[in-house]
């Protein structure tokens, strides 16, 4: 009876009721699916902003409400094809190497979409 009694909500475990230690997840563990779930929020964060944004956008590049849906539709198709070929290049490049490029490559890209006047260039 005694048994029962220390078997219940806010009762502390024993070894002989069956808890595995090896069943706990890591602190590396931890932070990667924290990392991932930071890095899904921003991802719906940025379309959200671009939608939110966009007909400041499409006056800004001179384009029409036709052309500025390009603008949306762009970036949901470059996240689309981005996410399936990053496993692959990681693979294929290391982890490493490929996180350093696009740390490399993101703020040029950037830079270079800051000095377009319109669409067509």
């Amino acid at each position: 009876m005694s048994n029962m009694e220390a078997v219940g909500p806010g009762a502390p475990l024993t070894a002989s009721q069956g808890v595995d230690t090896a069943d706990k997840a890591s602190l590396t563990s931890w932070i990667a699916v924290s990392a991932s779930m930071i890095g899904a929020f921003m991802a719906i964060l940025n379309i959200q902003i671009t939608n939110a944004s966009l007909l400041d956008i499409e006056g800004g590049i001179g384009t029409g409400i036709d052309n500025g849906a390009w603008i949306s539709t762009s970036y949901l198709i470059g996240e689309i094809i981005v996410i399936p070929l990053t496993d692959y290049l990681s693979k294929v490049f290391s982890f490493r190497r490929y996180m350093i490029a696009n740390a490399i490559l993101f703020p040029l890209f950037s830079i270079a979409c800051a000095f377009t006047h319109d669409l067509a260039r």
